[in-house]
């Protein structure tokens, strides 16, 4: 991924990052996920999760080239 260095390569984002980010609901992001449209979760303990900021940005920038090649 082109946007971040390699010192945030594994920089981790929890879900209201995530939403800010994408500017996704947090329901939209779960039904995503679930069809295998959007990066999966990384779990860090019974209560948290986390995503990859390379993943969401990732995403992020395939949406944006879908968008301009539409």
């Amino acid at each position: 991924m082109k946007h971040l260095s390699q010192d945030h390569e594994h920089l981790l984002l929890d879900l209201k990052q995530v939403c800010q980010l994408t500017r996704l609901s947090k329901s939209t992001i779960y039904r995503l996920e679930v069809v295998g449209r959007f990066p999966k979760r990384i779990r860090l303990s019974a209560r948290r999760v986390a995503w990859r900021a390379f993943d969401i940005y990732d995403f992020i920038t395939q949406r944006m080239e879908e968008s301009e090649n539409a």
